[in-house]
């Protein structure tokens, strides 16, 4: 068997705040947006009456990301998520400049853990950071192949 990753699902409580940052800092594009729901969805997800908007984004340099907003059911907040829960913490993308991407960012308001940070093997700089929502990036700025 062979596979492919898709997109990364991310449900998300304020669509047009969400989409605004993802397309304004990492140049993201809607490539689709939908309204869905019926049996189908129910049955996929094993819940009743679901209504969900879903809007999936091109990513520069290939991938996707599919922000989910439900309007039924209600979205249960679990809270913050941190780098060591188990499950999917955060997500990674590279940037020609770090450092001009951090100080664009920071300017903007964005929260992150540390300044960029070079990594052990000098092969990149890393930080991380939290989008509107608070779900986890990881930014990468790779200096040696």
């Amino acid at each position: 068997m062979t596979a492919a990753l898709r997109h990364t699902g991310i449900v998300v409580q304020n669509l047009n705040r969400m989409l605004e940052f993802y397309t304004s800092h990492f140049g993201c594009s809607v490539s689709r947006q939908s309204d869905e729901r019926g049996d189908y969805l129910d049955n996929m997800l094993a819940l009743d009456d679901v209504s969900v908007m879903t809007v999936k984004l091109s990513v520069p340099g290939g991938g996707m990301l599919e922000f989910l907003k439900f309007s039924n059911p209600d979205v249960v907040d679990t809270g913050q998520r941190y780098p060591n829960d188990s499950g999917i913490t955060h997500v990674a993308f590279t940037v020609d400049n770090l450092d001009q991407t951090y100080g664009s960012l920071v300017s903007d308001g964005v929260k992150f853990m540390a300044p960029p940070q070079l990594s052990p093997d000098g092969a990149a700089k890393v930080t991380f950071c939290r989008d509107p929502e608070g779900n986890l990036l990881e930014l990468v700025e790779v200096l040696l192949n």
